[in-house]
């Protein structure tokens, strides 16, 4: 395992303590100084320059995002066209996977959205039949993939070697659903792991809330991942930011028994 810092973090202008859309250039500046390596990215992506950022601020690789489905065929095609350009862009940056979820409005107790999403996975995955890069499919309160059995029916309905899960250990936490037990459960389908920790639906500052985090990683390590883990932090003090990403990596480098 090794770990990685998710641009969503930054996603609040720091210099003008408001939010912002300057996320991207943010994490790329700051993740390494807090000691990454890695880095996953959303927001805006300049294809053009993205790659010698990535360069010239000494970080590897990097995992891209962007969501799949859509309430009728012309909006699933544009966001399977957008989930292909994006994982052109991640070969291109050395990422291993796109991290991906169900577009907004997926919502869970509504009839077809499932459906709908796996022909959006399908057609990624027709738009993108030569790439080696996977699909990393993470879960959302309330939308069609939450708990144990909504995962049963998505690999039910598509059983595909590139399509896993991003596994949020908040997200799950939020919805009452235990993350240590999907781990174990779907063990090689877990592509990437959102790492955070949560008091009851509020994101804070890893190892200051509830959620078991030694016992996540001790349920990784059983099932064999090797795969990153993603520290993803949307705490309400945002200007507190930097000293919570980088507290997450010395907490976490010491619970993986990394050196420094």
């Amino acid at each position: 395992m090794y770990l990685a810092c998710a641009s969503v973090c930054y996603r609040w202008n720091l210099r003008l303590n408001r939010w912002g859309d300057d996320e991207v250039d943010t994490c790329l500046a700051d993740a390494p100084q807090a000691g990454y390596d890695y880095v996953e990215l959303q927001g805006r992506l300049k294809a053009d320059t993205i790659g010698q950022q990535l360069r010239s601020h000494g970080l590897k690789g990097a995992v891209v995002g962007a969501s799949i489905g859509g309430s009728n065929p012309e909006e699933i095609e544009a966001a399977a066209i957008f989930a292909a350009e994006r994982i052109d862009l991640g070969e291109t940056l050395g990422g291993r996977f796109l991290y991906t979820g169900p577009a907004s409005g997926c919502r869970r107790r509504e009839p077809g959205n499932m459906e709908r999403f796996v022909a959006g996975v399908e057609r990624v995955l027709e738009l993108t039949s030569e790439s080696s890069m996977t699909l990393a499919i993470e879960n959302h309160p309330e939308m069609i993939l939450t708990c144990l059995e909504d995962w049963d029916r998505l690999f039910g309905l598509i059983d595909h070697p590139r399509v896993g899960i991003c596994v949020d250990v908040g997200h799950f936490h939020s919805c009452h659903q235990d993350s240590i037990a999907l781990i174990r459960t779907f063990g090689a389908r877990v592509f990437d792991v959102h790492l955070k920790d949560h008091i009851a639906e509020q994101s804070v500052a890893i190892g200051r809330g509830e959620i078991d985090i030694p016992g996540v990683v001790d349920a990784l390590h059983a099932v064999g991942y090797r795969g990153p883990l993603t520290v993803e932090l949307e705490v309400e003090d945002k200007p507190n930011i930097r000293r919570y990403v980088r507290e997450a990596y010395l907490y976490l480098k010491g619970m993986l028994g990394q050196k420094l």
